[in-house]
């Protein structure tokens, strides 16, 4: 069976403590989803080999499949994790916010 993104928004949920759906609405959390899987593209477009005719991340929904292999579903939802910490925290500043994305990065790429 195929992960959807809600799985992977639940997974970031999880770290964020954010079970019930309290603090993040799913609408924004797919919005993070869609960033982090262009992100994705463009760091490993390797991963959307046979789909680069097909793959449109603003028509993905939460039931949506994950259109990467399922391996990557950690690292995609660390993005929405490091998305949604950075709006959250009015005291966050640039350097955190990047070494947030950096980490994403590695992982992806490793």
């Amino acid at each position: 069976m195929a992960v959807t993104l809600q799985q992977v928004v639940d997974l970031a949920r999880s770290t964020l403590n954010d079970d019930d759906k309290v603090r993040w609405p799913d609408a924004e959390c797919l919005g993070y989803v869609q960033g982090g899987l262009d992100a994705v593209l463009e760091l490993r477009p390797d991963l959307f080999i046979g789909k680069f005719n097909t793959y449109d991340s603003s028509a993905l929904t939460l039931e949506s499949a994950l259109p990467i292999e399922e391996r990557f579903r950690r690292q995609l939802a660390d993005y929405i994790v490091m998305r949604c910490e950075t709006k959250d925290d009015e005291s966050v500043n640039n350097n955190r916010a990047a070494l947030a994305y950096k980490f994403f990065e590695t992982r992806l790429i490793g």
